[in-house]
């Protein structure tokens, strides 16, 4: 394009033309730095078979937010190991019992570490959900204090609670078959409540306690699902500002509004505690 034919468009077009241009400039580059990635970064020695994938994506456009039907599939066709890339990550699927306890009990010290989860540890747990914590001294703490508060002794305790809670959702189950699923909800956030924050027990199926535990449940397993996010995939996304990306808003927000709720309901224990220690000297 000549000169002559710049000056036709006004300086705003020649603006948004020079952008495209850039925007098309990076993309490529980070398609070909992805592509060089992904071939010289190929794991070493044998790996189990599995779905052939796309360049650069690999397998990322086979998974959804089901993927456990995506995988007894593919269990029937490659066996109970199965082999797919990622956006350049290695993924090895365990598709029965058996290869699950020979890898993670049997030789779990080779694979005790879990993998990096930017939406869901990251940004929406702020790194505190021991579920999700790598292998390091976070976790290690975090066991501890753990099986101080869940060893066998204590865990003696939690009788009561449980036998009383058994009884009422058998109860609420036999008075209302037709919840039966919102029996459990009430029954798992009311154990939840009672056990960690000392809170009396839950009754009614709509109070909105088991809502916000349940909600919070829900809200962290579905950013766990492989192919929730393409930043687990893509990491150079998590720096994006948040008004660029909604899936980051969002995560922030609800890190927000949980640790509120979070740390009131520790706050409301610790209180307790308090005034018991109080009235009991005085």
């Amino acid at each position: 394009m000549d000169s002559a034919t710049l000056n036709l468009f006004p300086p705003m077009a020649k603006d948004f033309i020079s952008s495209q241009s850039k925007f098309a400039l990076l993309a490529a580059l980070i398609a070909s730095v992805l592509i060089i990635r992904q071939v010289f970064s190929r794991p070493k020695g044998s790996l189990p078979p599995g779905p052939k994938g796309l360049p650069v994506v690999g397998n990322l456009f086979q998974l959804s937010q089901e993927a456990w039907h995506i995988f007894t599939e593919w269990k029937k066709q490659y066996g109970d190991l199965v082999y797919i890339n990622v956006a350049g990550q290695d993924i090895v699927i365990l598709n029965s019992h058996k290869v699950a306890a020979d890898l993670l009990d049997r030789r779990g010290p080779i694979y005790s570490n879990r993998p990096r989860w930017i939406v869901a540890s990251e940004i929406l747990t702020g790194g505190l959900l021991v579920v999700f914590i790598q292998y390091n001294d976070v976790w290690r703490r975090m066991r501890r204090a753990g099986h101080e508060g869940l060893n066998k002794t204590v865990a003696a305790s939690f009788q009561v609670p449980q036998y009383r809670e058994a009884i009422s959702l058998v109860d609420g189950m036999i008075k209302s078959p037709q919840i039966w699923n919102a029996e459990i909800r009430r029954a798992t956030a009311s154990m939840v409540w009672s056990v960690v924050y000392d809170k009396e027990p839950i009754t009614d199926v709509m109070d909105p306690q088991v809502a916000a535990v349940n909600d919070f449940t829900t809200r962290v397993v579905r950013a766990a699902f492989p192919g929730a996010h393409y930043v687990e995939y893509f990491t150079w996304m998590k720096h994006l500002p948040s008004w660029m990306a909604k899936w980051k808003r969002d995560a922030e927000e609800w890190y927000k509004k949980d640790s509120e709720m979070f740390e009131g309901l520790f706050l409301e224990a610790k209180q307790r505690v308090v005034c018991i220690c109080v009235c009991t000297t005085s």
